[in-house]
């Protein structure tokens, strides 16, 4: 017969598994911070070429002939 005591799963074995994948986590959430940090995530910040006054910026709610409430 042979010997399958090498498949038993021990504590020591599974000390070492559960520390091999929270140091895996630990390093891919200090580099993700480091990334957004450094600001490599972020988007290109949209702005217009020109930018035009608004005409009769004194327009109050009374003369658009808004039907709701005037508060």
């Amino acid at each position: 017969m042979k010997n399958h005591y090498k498949h038993y799963s021990t504590i020591d074995h599974e000390r070492k598994v559960f520390a091999a994948v929270m140091i895996v986590i630990l390093l891919a959430l200090i580099t993700l911070f480091v990334l957004e940090v450094c600001g490599v995530f972020d988007g290109q910040v949209w702005k217009p070429v020109t930018e035009f006054p608004l005409a009769n910026a004194n327009i109050s709610w009374e003369q658009t002939f808004y039907p709701g409430g005037f508060t």
